[in-house]
């Protein structure tokens, strides 16, 4: 290998808190057009667009709701395994917050 040293880094990360509320940073700017909610982060100038499911849980997150409600809500309205769409949300939860579109706030009952 002469002396090549491959680093790989895995980043591990901790089960999300369903119970949690969401903060949104005040460098967003967000429209609703044709059917997609269009998301543009002036501070990392950086575009997104959300459509069908991504798009319902941002719009019950933007309410105001947590992660719990809008989990609830989805599973009431669609035919989907509980675990399926936990992980499923999870994974968007996180890329969003990676885009730095939104922060988790610990829940109150954690405080």
């Amino acid at each position: 290998m002469d002396g090549i040293c491959h680093i790989y880094i895995v980043r591990f990360r901790e089960t999300m808190d369903f119970s949690s509320k969401i903060a949104f940073p005040d460098t967003l700017f967000i429209q609703d057009i044709d059917g997609e909610k269009l998301i543009y982060n002036m501070q990392e100038n950086s575009y997104f667009a959300l459509k069908a499911i991504s798009r319902e849980i941002w719009e019950y997150l933007y309410e105001g709701r947590s992660l719990e409600e809008t989990l609830d809500i989805l599973l009431e309205k669609y035919d989907i395994d509980r675990e399926i769409l936990e992980r499923d949300m999870e994974s968007f939860i996180h890329s969003l917050i990676d885009s730095r579109l939104l922060s988790l706030e610990p829940s109150e009952q954690h405080s």
